[in-house]
């Protein structure tokens, strides 16, 4: 079978249409909103992991002032759920299990209570 142009074309269309689903990205972005409602200065340190491999994909700390907010944005595999870990030098601790994983979620801390918000 000779090769024409048509078969070419038409061949090489296909190979990089179907090429196209493996090189598409499995990351996605997230907004994490830090929000120190409290008077009080806080230093704060964020983990966030994967839930079911347990591997950390990222780990920061962060210095707020009293009553002071802060977002942070970070790119994370698509379709995992994640472990978000919380804790202030106040001694203030608290994990939520974030299974339905938008785009946003808002961290509210308080005196002696850390919030988790997915609206």
């Amino acid at each position: 079978m000779d090769l024409t142009r048509r078969t070419f074309v038409t061949g090489g269309t296909l190979f990089v249409c179907g090429l196209s689903g493996c090189l598409e990205t499995n990351q996605g972005e997230i907004t994490l909103s830090i929000e120190n409602e409290s008077p009080s200065p806080r230093s704060v340190t964020l983990t966030v992991e994967q839930l079911t491999k347990a591997d950390i994909l990222f780990k920061t700390s962060i210095e707020l002032t009293g009553d002071d907010g802060t977002e942070i944005t970070r790119t994370v595999p698509r379709n995992d759920d994640l472990l978000l870990l919380v804790s202030t030098d106040a001694g203030v601790e608290d994990t939520f299990e974030w299974t339905e994983v938008k785009s946003a979620l808002t961290i509210r801390i308080t005196n002696d209570i850390i919030e988790f918000d997915t609206a």
